[in-house]
């Protein structure tokens, strides 16, 4: 009979600044599942590895290991990189230490890694009380070989739930997380993930990976600057491999840092204080680098978000405060050029992947279940 080669081994990293987090439960939704290959790295921020290892009493202690970093420093970005470049898995993930997987998931996602060997295998995306996050929304029925531009990767920044192949941390211009920051400190990997990788599949399996929302101790809940706020992007702008990426890709990315970090944090700030004339240069100058990474790519953005970012980059701050309130559905979800209606990125393709891509979905249960009768 032939042997089936054996499955890819992964590692999950789990950073943990107190021991009052329920890091038990996240160390258990991972080895407590039928994925021998499958270990757990659990990274001791700023915090005790006695006061850890006495949570984790009674489980598998060949299944996970403990690292100490007593950086003072608080921001998640120390411990993840000291986790996921201490990792010997082929392939590596990271866990906040109040989420869990749901069960036999890493069944599933070992199966589709030895089927296919992607450099990035991404998994569903949950969150407590909300429900699945479809991030990104590729192609319907488009599973593997990913484009990062027409598959929307770049929407997706969070590396929960995204397994990636450890060949790409010993990239040359792998950049890890941004170190010392206290928000954002993903946004760069992730477009260097998008970016870099060869081949990037999307997980037939429905289930996943679930965000837990109840914690009142992040290490990152305390308030941010605008300076704050911006800094991962242009930390992004900055990397190396910015200079080789595709047209298609410049696009992609430049609507994403727009969209998901620069407009949400102007509207973040503007619902909870009045706009400060002091922050629009931080706004300016990250806008000014965006349309240098890709001239004309506000065509693309909607009418509303097209406004804001002309009325940002013009000084016009009355004009801010209007496109801020409009609320009309044409500025809205309207393009600010008609001819890209129908674009990935616009708002009617959007909505029919939403809609279907979900319905093409595996649940890991059955399979799981069938597979180790």
């Amino acid at each position: 009979m032939a042997q089936h080669p054996p499955l890819p081994t992964v590692s999950v990293v789990i950073p943990v600044h107190t021991p009052d987090r329920p890091i038990r439960k996240a160390v258990e939704s991972v080895i407590g599942q039928n994925a021998p290959g499958t270990d757990v790295v659990v990274v001791c921020h700023n915090t005790s590895p006695i006061a850890i290892q006495e949570r984790l009493v009674g489980l598998d202690s060949e299944r996970y290991s403990l690292l100490e970093l007593q950086d003072g420093i608080p921001s998640p970005a120390g411990p993840l990189n000291l986790g996921v470049e201490s990792a010997t898995s082929d392939y590596v993930t990271v866990l906040g230490s109040d989420d869990v997987y749901e069960p036999h998931v890493f069944d599933f996602w070992r199966k589709e890694l030895a089927s296919s060997s992607p450099e990035l295998l991404v998994g569903q995306f949950k969150v407590e009380g909300v429900g699945r996050v479809l991030a990104p929304a590729p192609r319907v029925g488009r599973f593997r070989r990913l484009d990062a531009a027409k598959d929307l990767l770049y929407t997706r920044t969070p590396q929960l739930a995204v397994l990636f192949h450890s060949d790409l941390v010993r990239h040359q211009d792998y950049p890890g997380f941004m170190p010392a920051a206290r928000n954002g400190e993903d946004i760069a990997l992730s477009a260097f993930l998008w970016s870099v990788s060869s081949s990037t599949s999307y997980s037939r399996c429905s289930d996943g990976f679930l965000v837990g929302i109840s914690a009142n101790d992040r290490v990152t809940a305390a308030p941010f600057s605008v300076a704050e706020l911006l800094a991962p992007v242009l930390f992004t702008l900055e990397q190396p491999w910015i200079a080789s990426l595709e047209r298609s890709q410049r696009v992609a990315l430049a609507l994403k840092l727009t969209t998901n970090h620069v407009l949400s944090t102007l509207r973040s700030r503007e619902r909870s204080a009045a706009i400060s004339e002091d922050d629009l240069p931080h706004y300016r100058d990250v806008l000014t680098r965006l349309e240098r990474l890709s001239p004309g790519y506000g065509g693309r953005l909607t009418r509303r978000d097209n406004g804001l970012v002309s009325a940002i980059l013009q000084g016009h701050t009355d004009r801010l405060l209007e496109w801020l309130e409009d609320s009309r559905p044409l500025a809205r979800y309207r393009p600010q050029q008609l001819r890209y209606v129908f674009s990935p990125s616009g708002v009617l393709r959007r909505a029919v992947r939403l809609a279907l891509v979900p319905r093409l979905l595996r649940p890991a249960v059955p399979a799981a279940a069938k597979e180790h009768a």
